[in-house]
């Protein structure tokens, strides 16, 4: 019995220090330096259990807004990163508080160049009528992907000309997903963000092209996709018929449109 109840507090020490981890989703990010004219991407942090004071080591070079998602306003559970030093530091350690209990949870950050880019998907097919979320992911020297994009403006290009027409960018509003409210704003000023919405138009293969188009970034080449389009169908029946040797039986094909 001695054994089973030590074994039992040893697993719920070993337990303790997963279960306060999972209070912040992640502890590294990397952060695309900020541009001259004081713009920067934002990166959202989430904390749980709890509400949260949050500080920056180093305010000159990373600042953090606590945020609310209550009506009070007054318990942080978000925070706002922004770097603001037009440069590459390798690491700005953000402190939070928790209010009642004093426990302290940290998470590093790291703002560098970009140095490449890439297309994110989910699926590169897509059908007549539906619609899809593509985000485009940065990429440090290293290898390293980028935590947030977001802010920072790019350049999306649908083929080469407009017989190329067989997918086209829809306002991120008529997403099924929620976006950020700076995305929005930047939608609202005709500004290109990471992240669009696409909808197929008719079948074949679209080349979809992104490029950044921030200064100092002229350098980095763009990147491109082929996204492909179908018509959905189906044969029917589609279960599986035995048939005695000489008959025969009608297939029918169904294609399937939007509304």
């Amino acid at each position: 019995m001695k054994h089973l109840i030590l074994l039992s507090l040893c697993l719920l020490c070993a337990m303790q220090p997963l279960a306060e981890a999972k209070k912040l989703r992640e502890t590294n990010y990397l952060l695309p330096t900020p541009f001259q004219d004081g713009r920067a991407a934002v990166q959202f942090v989430k904390a749980y259990e709890g509400c949260w004071e949050w500080e920056s080591t180093q305010p000159d070079i990373l600042i953090v807004e606590g945020l609310s998602d209550d009506e009070s306003g007054e318990c942080h559970t978000y925070a706002k990163l922004q770097p603001i030093l037009h440069k590459e530091i390798n690491k700005v350690v953000v402190i939070a508080r928790e209010v009642q209990t004093n426990e302290i949870m940290k998470l590093d950050a790291r703002i560098q160049r970009i140095s490449t880019l890439e297309i994110f998907t989910t699926t590169r097919t897509i059908n007549v009528g539906d619609t899809h979320i593509i985000r485009v992911q940065g990429f440090d020297d290293e290898g390293n992907a980028f935590s947030t994009l977001e802010n920072l403006r790019f350049d999306w290009i649908i083929g080469n000309s407009d017989q190329d027409a067989y997918i086209t960018l829809l306002p991120m509003k008529e997403a099924d997903v929620v976006s950020s409210q700076s995305r929005l704003e930047m939608e609202q000023k005709k500004m290109q963000t990471d992240m669009i919405l696409i909808e197929g138009l008719k079948t074949g293969t679209a080349k979809l092209t992104v490029r950044i188009v921030e200064p100092g970034y002229e350098n980095v080449e763009p990147f491109i996709v082929y996204i492909h389009v179908q018509e959905p169908f189906e044969i029917l029946p589609a279960y599986t018929i035995y048939m005695a040797p000489g008959t025969l039986l009608d297939y029918k094909l169904y294609t399937y449109y939007k509304n």
